[in-house]
């Protein structure tokens, strides 16, 4: 029997979720779905994780540490109660603890591939430490990603469910590595399981859970003591076992309450659209893509209702286009509440979002392969530039290839890719904004949504601005840092309507 394994390692707690045969269960931490992200050292040298550590914390508060991302970058070590350990060590004991309550409630399992989701904001740095945590808890085939990736991937029933999706999506994205690649299972059978990491420093005695002595044991550990001024230390007392963990009990009824609970909202929604349906059409006009040309669009409007759905995404910052100029007239177009086969997104696109299929095709992937994967998905292209130097567009050479209203951009040599590359670096959408169909994004922002929308989504984050005196055309931007949208609407009022939108910044977009 095997599983694979998604480790949701966030800020401040750790969950975990396993796929077996197709079907998805949380891991239980003694009754609950996720733990403390915590790690105790006691005075004696005693290590304990998750909520253990927690409550040995309350009466000795000098050997918790809870904080992970500035041991785990730093390769020197800290002192905590005078012992000795590193970040990847730290982290190392998490992860086998979930290793540990795995192979509770999945006894005989091997485990055939793992993936660990970690915080957005975490760097390269800290991403190949907690690659190299997972190796000190003797774990193989690992692999890390960014949690917002992770929940792009879980099941659809999941995904508004915080405590689960980012667990689940790694799960499922463990499930996919498996059936690609042909890996070794790691057995997780009492006995057999892998080795725990390292003591901080040398241990007497045996400190291994997986030690045959001792195989019902799951925490603490024993380590030395710290020498002091070059003295040797003493050697740290044995710690008890603490108690089994608790196997998840019964069946899961989570799936059923969520299900019903989405079917009563469909419902609701087409009774609302039954008596609010508002039929129009519009005309809009903007000026300013790539180069020197000029778009023109006309559609027609339907009126939906819509959930709003926030997913965060953090990576490396570019600089952005500068220079602005815009026309556009009023419309009366609503964007989809229906999130389609791509979604947009500031960092790529996303591919069957909610389903087990999800994937993220992200700036920087290759040409090729994105072209490829996109096609495969909503056809061929209706515009294709080929290879040609762009003014306005950075690298040597650009590609921009159009599917209906949706553009991508292609760029040989970006800044920072590797030499004779050619990479995806921006999507653009223009007015209607109808093709492919549901062409918004988690958030339901597409063309036709208003400044309005876009305030309740972004928040203080969101800046709009008439960048030119006498033209009511704004220009928007969700974020001044990280990954963000930027977009033109037909005005800066609250009822102003996106006209076009774009992410990445392969082309200037406006020009003036």
């Amino acid at each position: 029997m095997s599983i694979n394994l998604g480790i949701d390692l966030g800020d401040q707690r750790v969950s975990a979720a396993y796929e077996r045969d197709g079907t998805m269960r949380m891991v239980s931490f003694g009754g609950i779905r996720h733990a403390p992200l915590a790690v105790h050292i006691g005075r004696d040298g005693t290590i304990r994780t998750g909520s253990a550590a927690t409550d040995a914390g309350v009466a000795d508060p000098t050997g918790l540490v809870t904080e992970f991302s500035a041991p785990l970058g730093d390769p020197r070590s800290v002192v905590v109660n005078g012992y000795a350990i590193n970040g990847e060590t730290l982290v190392a004991h998490l992860l086998a603890e979930v290793v540990d309550r795995v192979a509770a409630q999945v006894p005989g399992a091997s485990i055939n591939s793992i993936v660990i989701a970690y915080p957005p904001h975490w760097t390269a740095p800290l991403r190949a430490g907690l690659l190299a945590a997972a190796g000190q808890a003797g774990l193989s085939d690992v692999d890390a990603v960014p949690s917002n990736r992770a929940v792009d991937c879980a099941p659809e029933n999941a995904r508004h469910l915080p405590e689960q999706s980012t667990a689940l999506g790694a799960a499922v994205l463990a499930a996919q590595r498996a059936r690609g690649t042909d890996v070794a299972a790691v057995a997780v059978r009492p006995g057999a399981r892998p080795n725990r990491p390292a003591a901080p420093l040398a241990t007497s005695g045996p400190t291994s859970v997986f030690d045959p002595t001792n195989p019902d044991a799951t925490r603490p550990n024993t380590v030395s003591p710290l020498a002091a001024a070059g003295a040797a230390g003493g050697t740290g007392g044995a710690g008890g076992g603490a108690p089994p963990p608790t196997p998840a009990g019964g069946p899961n009824r989570m799936p059923f309450l969520v299900a019903g609970g989405v079917l009563v909202a469909l419902l609701l929604l087409l009774i609302v659209l039954l008596f609010t349906r508002d039929d129009g059409s519009s005309t809009a006009s903007a000026t300013g893509a790539t180069g020197s040309s000029t778009t023109t669009s006309t559609s027609t409007s339907t009126s939906t209702t819509s959930t709003s759905t926030t997913t965060t995404t953090t990576s490396t910052s570019v600089p952005k286009p500068t220079s602005t100029t815009s026309t556009t007239t009023s419309t009366t177009i609503v964007a989809p509440a229906r999130i389609g086969p791509v979604a947009l997104a500031p960092n790529g696109l996303i591919l069957q979002f909610g389903s087990s299929s999800s994937f993220t095709l992200r700036f920087g992937d290759d040409a090729d392969g994105t072209l490829s994967r996109l096609v495969a998905l909503i056809g061929q292209p209706t515009a294709d530039t080929g290879w040609k130097q762009v003014e306005l567009c950075t690298g040597d050479e650009t590609r921009r290839v159009k599917v209906n209203d949706l553009e991508l951009v292609f760029t040989k040599n970006a800044a920072g890719a590797p030499n004779g590359s050619r990479t995806f670096q921006q999507w653009f959408v223009d007015d209607p904004g109808k093709r492919p169909d549901g062409l918004v994004t988690l958030d339901r922002i597409g063309i036709g949504s208003t400044v309005s929308d876009l305030r309740n989504v972004y928040g203080a984050a969101l800046k709009v601005v008439q960048p030119i005196a006498g033209d009511p055309s704004g220009l928007f931007t969700t974020s001044e840092s990280g990954t963000f949208i930027d977009g033109i609407t037909n005005g800066v009022s609250d009822k102003s309507r996106v006209r076009q939108m774009w992410a990445g910044t392969a082309c200037q977009r406006v020009a003036g």
